[in-house]
């Protein structure tokens, strides 16, 4: 599935075809500059300060949760980075946290509000794997918000169901 966004440099690179060396080899740096923002969520918070989350990272503390899913099969086991974790390497005070909205922001524009206090109360997780793989695009990745659905009755809840961006880039805090 192409995105949108990278509809132009796919074109760029089929016009290219039997151009000069220089122009193809800055046409191949446009297309890694693309490709490692895939795997990297950027956490930004109203005051300016950012944090950057590289998938795969060991950096910040990891979590797993094991839950069904409204979009697959059975019980799956994702790992990755807890919300709150995440706020606090952005420089957010948990007190702040609390009572800002967290707007998640995805690579096809998808976008959703999630209340700061959800991190809190439901463990949420920046799940970056699902059973032991890092997962690509195609399969929800790079980044996807994950509730702890099976633990709580309330998470059961299509009000819920929307809060769960999958193919998440950025994290921005207000």
């Amino acid at each position: 599935m192409m995105m949108p966004k990278y509809k132009l440099i796919y074109s760029a690179i089929l016009s290219v075809g039997l151009a000069s060396f220089s122009l193809n080899y800055v046409t191949h740096l446009n297309i890694f500059a693309q490709a490692s923002e895939l795997t990297t969520l950027v956490v930004t918070a109203s005051s300016g300060a950012s944090y950057k989350l590289a998938a795969g990272s060991t950096e910040l503390a990891r979590a797993t949760i094991k839950t069904h899913t409204p979009w697959t099969e059975g019980v799956q086991e994702f790992s990755g980075v807890p919300l709150k974790t995440l706020l606090a390497a952005a420089g957010i005070d948990e007190k702040i946290a609390r009572h800002s909205t967290v707007k998640a922001r995805a690579l096809n524009d998808y976008e959703v509000e999630i209340p700061g206090q959800d991190a809190y109360d439901y463990d949420v997780l920046v799940a970056d794997q699902m059973n032991g793989s890092a997962m690509p695009v195609t399969e929800f990745g790079p980044f996807w918000i994950v509730y702890p659905r099976d633990g709580k009755p309330e998470l059961q809840d299509s009000r819920f169901d929307h809060r769960w961006a999958w193919q998440l880039s950025e994290l921005l805090i207000e």
